[in-house]
This record gives structure tokens, C-alpha cells and sequence, in this order.
């Protein structure tokens, strides 16, 4: 059975190495580079001067804040690419993105470039927690920012 031409197969390549996220579960036409990333604006305003804030502030995700507004879209679409498409492989702090059929690599260096990220390394002594036990269910943070009721 024939893909129709308007529709784009995803079907695993068997010739590039497994995917990270299944390879129905990504966009598969061109960005839409005019969408607009309002949920930033948003959990700034819910969250500023919280610990929860300061934490994102100070992950490597900190860096989207930082994004002027007007770029702010091509920059989550990208790094949603980037990630979305994300093939197994190693090095270990190599990225492996698959384009058009095409693997292509950056590591931490370039990834951080592209997107505007910190991709430094951990700071000496830092040792994130791992091990750290997710309960299901909605946390304060969500029923705080979200609310009690509504699921996204």
C-alpha cells in the first residue's frame, strides 16, 4: 500500500538507529514558525519571585526567558525539532536528530548555540538527584499555575 502524496510515511527507518519518542508522535510537515509561545509570558507572570521560578531560571531552560518575544517562537519550534526527532546513539552528549530522512549530530556546544540553551557543564559538586520518585497526580505547582481542574 502506497503512501498518498499529500501524506508523509513515518514509518521507522530501519537504516538509522532507533528514535527516542515513536516516529508517529512528532509534526511531520514544515514549522509553523507564527505560532506564538504565550505559556512563557504566562508561567513568568504566575510564578516570578517563587523558588519554583528560580529553579527553572536557573536550569538550563532558564535561557527561553531570556529569548526577546519575536524570536521566541522559531527558537521553541526548533528546539521541539530538535528533540522530537532525537535518535539513540552515542556519544553520550552528542545530539542525533533525524531531518528529511538524513541523521544529522551536534553536540552540547552547538545544540547550546542553536537554541539559546545552557549546555555548559554542571557546575563542580553539583549532583543531580536521579533517583527522585514521581507521584502521579497534579502537584501544587500545576493546581497553582494550571488549576485543580483543567488538563492540557
Amino acid at each position: 500500500q502506497q503512501t498518498p502524496p499529500t501524506q508523509i510515511d513515518v514509518g521507522e527507518d530501519l537504516r538509522l538507529p532507533p528514535r527516542l519518542f515513536a516516529t508517529d508522535r512528532f509534526p511531520v510537515r514544515r514549522l509553523n514558525i507564527y505560532s506564538s509561545p504565550e505559556i512563557l509570558p504566562f508561567i513568568r507572570h504566575v510564578l516570578r519571585g517563587t523558588p519554583e521560578f528560580d529553579t527553572i531560571r536557573q536550569s538550563p531552560f532558564g535561557k527561553l526567558f531570556d529569548i526577546p518575544a519575536r524570536q521566541a517562537p522559531v527558537s521553541c519550534k526548533t528546539i521541539h525539532s530538535f528533540l522530537s526527532r532525537q535518535l539513540l546513539c552515542l556519544p553520550e552528549h552528542t545530539l542525533w536528530t533525524a531531518f528529511g530522512g538524513k541523521p544529522l549530530s551536534s553536540g552540547l556546544q552547538e545544540f547550546g548555540t542553536v537554541t539559546g540553551l545552557d549546555c555548559r557543564p554542571f557546575p563542580e559538586g553539583y549532583h543531580p538527584d536521579i533517583a527522585k520518585s514521581v507521584v502521579p497526580g497534579k502537584d501544587n505547582v500545576w493546581k497553582r499555575v494550571i488549576g485543580k481542574k483543567k488538563t492540557i
